[in-house]
Formats: structure tokens, C-alpha cells, sequence
């Protein structure tokens, strides 16, 4: 293969603008999920020393608490990056394989929405949790396999 071949086809595998937005996307979404996990347990551990503290914590002092506020709002943006990775992946025609696990990343955050708004008996509401970790390693996966920004 000569120098102008190798040339022409580095310029064919350069990744395009699509495929650099989803891979922003990607890890944003990442950092969002990994900020959510961290104000969960902010609430949960604001919640635990007031009752340590042998106070009461009533609804009223959860819907009040910043934290919750926060893992409310940080919930959208969830939402609204992987809305935009699902148009994104089909806008950048990117791998089949990407538009499915990017579609099983909308149905993780679906089933995540159920489990944490509907009053489940306590070991189905506990799925919230270990739900939040499968739609972290599916973001980190296709973070790391959609990495459109030099060498992996």
C-alpha cells in the first residue's frame, strides 16, 4: 500500500461530526449517571443523621431537600441526553449494534422512572438502584466504544 492509500483511507475512518457528538453525548450521559448516583446517596445520608438524630423525616422534609430537587432535575437531563444519543446514533449512521444498546439505554431509563415513582414494596424499589448501575455500564460502554477523539 503506498503513502497516498494510507492516506486516503485515514481520511475514510475519521470519525464525522455525528459520530464526535455522540461520543460527547456518551460521556456526558456518564457524568451525569455517576452525579445521580452521588446526590441519591446525599439524600439517603441526609435522611439517616436526622433520624440519628432522632428526628423526625416526614414527605414534606424529602420533597423539600435539595438533594432530591437535584436528583429530580439531574433525572431530565438524563432523559433529555439520551433522547438526543437515540437521534444522534441514527442522524450519524453509526453501527446497528450502537442504535441497540443506545434503544436498551432508553428502556433502562424507562424501567428506572417506574421503579423510582411508583411506591414498590421495598426489595422491587431497591431495582432502582441496581437499575442505575446497568444504565451506568451501558453509557460507559458506548462511551468507550463510540470514542470518536484519537486512539483508545
Amino acid at each position: 500500500m503506498s503513502v497516498i492509500e494510507t492516506v486516503a483511507a485515514r481520511e475514510v475512518a475519521r470519525p464525522g461530526v455525528g459520530a464526535r457528538v455522540y461520543a460527547v453525548l456518551a460521556a456526558l450521559l456518564s457524568l451525569l449517571v455517576i452525579v445521580q448516583v452521588f446526590l441519591a446517596g446525599s439524600g439517603v445520608f441526609t435522611m439517616a443523621r436526622q433520624l440519628d438524630a432522632d428526628k423526625s423525616y416526614s414527605s414534606a422534609a424529602w420533597n423539600n431537600s435539595a438533594y432530591w430537587g437535584l436528583h429530580f432535575f439531574n433525572a431530565i437531563a438524563i432523559a433529555l441526553v439520551i433522547l438526543l444519543m437515540l437521534g444522534a446514533s441514527f442522524l450519524a449512521r453509526l453501527p446497528g449494534r450502537t442504535r441497540r444498546f443506545t434503544g436498551i439505554l432508553l428502556g433502562l431509563f424507562v424501567l428506572q422512572a417506574v421503579l423510582g415513582l411508583i411506591p414498590w414494596p421495598v426489595p422491587i424499589a431497591a431495582l432502582h438502584v441496581l437499575n442505575a448501575f446497568a444504565i451506568l455500564a451501558v453509557a460507559l460502554y458506548l462511551t468507550r466504544e463510540n470514542w470518536a477523539f484519537g486512539g483508545r
